[in-house]
């Protein structure tokens, strides 16, 4: 074992084993969270294409003008989603080796589960309340069913694995 103090005060091993966690959270978070907004909106309730459910997230920088920029903005968007994601999931990283409280808590099973559906939430309530006003993208007020499909699909389906894969 190495008895060079590294990041957060780890070892080479923990701190790849944690590189590789947080890798493996952000990429399922992007995946989960871009599979059901296509899997929702163009198979289920045929309301767009997958392309401008992509579009849609450039939208966050580019405004409408997103909608008439082909596969490059699609190719933005996809982009843009999967910084979303790893930004989340960094802000869960940082704040569970920081925050001793959380670390504990989130170390047994159903603690776990809690933190995962609280962070869910506060995922969905930052990205809409916080970092889309932010933004060219458009608002979901809490008056519409997307709102409560997308809180609901934040805590139920993306806090959770960031929270699991990362303790």
């Amino acid at each position: 074992m190495a008895t060079s103090s590294l990041a957060f005060g780890q070892d080479r091993s923990a701190r790849e084993n944690a590189l590789t966690r947080f890798a493996l959270a952000g990429a399922t978070v992007a995946l989960l969270d871009g599979a059901f907004a296509v899997v929702v909106y163009v198979f289920i309730l045929h309301l767009t294409t997958a392309g401008r459910v992509f579009q849609s997230v450039a939208s966050g920088l580019l405004g409408k003008a997103s909608f008439n920029g082909g596969a490059a903005t699609v190719a933005l968007g996809v982009a843009c989603h999967i910084f979303i994601a790893f930004s989340w999931t960094t802000v869960y990283f940082v704040a569970s080796r920081r925050i001793a409280s959380i670390r504990e808590f989130a170390s047994s099973n159903v603690g776990s589960m809690i933190t995962g559906l609280v962070f869910g939430a506060a995922m969905w309530l930052g990205m809409d309340f916080i970092v889309i006003p932010l933004s060219a993208a458009t608002f979901t007020p809490p008056s519409s069913w997307q709102f409560w499909l997308q809180l609901v699909w934040h805590i139920v389906a993306l806090g959770p694995p960031i929270v699991r894969i990362l303790r």
